[in-house]
């Protein structure tokens, strides 16, 4: 959607050391390219700009959308509920379920100082991409779903072309 270029375009534009940090990435990246359009694999060189789209769509996510998923596996879950009890329940293969995922952008379990907007949160830390953990265990994914990917790509590239035409 439009909303997520605009968010976007708006974080950038208000922070100046981020804005500074991805204006160099894509300078230095278009002015190696040979072509007029930013290519996929350009685009996933533009790490800064990845880790800005992502913090954008984990605090500023407009749809807050529920996505539905088929179980992949058998799973037995102990949730533990405010009166300090467990609620036990099993979930079967192939049973289908709603996830509302903007619920775990605030979590600060998840997402350190989750309520604040940090640019560079998803940036890669030796080379590695940094990981987010719930109870333990590690979370693909926190904040963008893979089919979404190709038109987020579609979001950065016009971010992009903006930023070069900024004067």
């Amino acid at each position: 959607d439009v909303c997520s270029s605009d968010l976007l375009l708006y974080h950038i534009l208000e922070n100046s050391t981020a804005y500074d940090a991805i204006v160099e990435e894509v300078r230095s990246i278009k002015e190696a390219s040979t072509t007029d359009v930013f290519t996929v694999e350009e685009l996933k060189k533009m790490v800064k700009l990845d880790s800005m789209l992502d913090e954008t769509l984990r605090l500023d996510n407009t749809l807050k959308s529920i996505r539905f998923r088929s179980v992949d596996r058998d799973v037995d879950l102990d949730l533990p509920l405010v009166d300090g009890t467990k609620m036990s329940f099993s979930v079967a293969k192939g049973t289908m379920i709603f996830l509302f995922p903007t619920i775990m952008h605030g979590d600060e379990e998840v997402f350190q100082n989750a309520e604040e907007f940090k640019w560079d949160r998803f940036l890669p830390i030796e080379n590695k991409s940094p990981e987010f953990r719930k109870s333990g265990r590690l979370i693909a994914n926190p904040v963008r779903s893979e089919e979404h990917t190709s038109e987020l790509q579609s979001h950065s590239d016009l971010v992009c072309r903006l930023l070069l035409e900024k004067k």
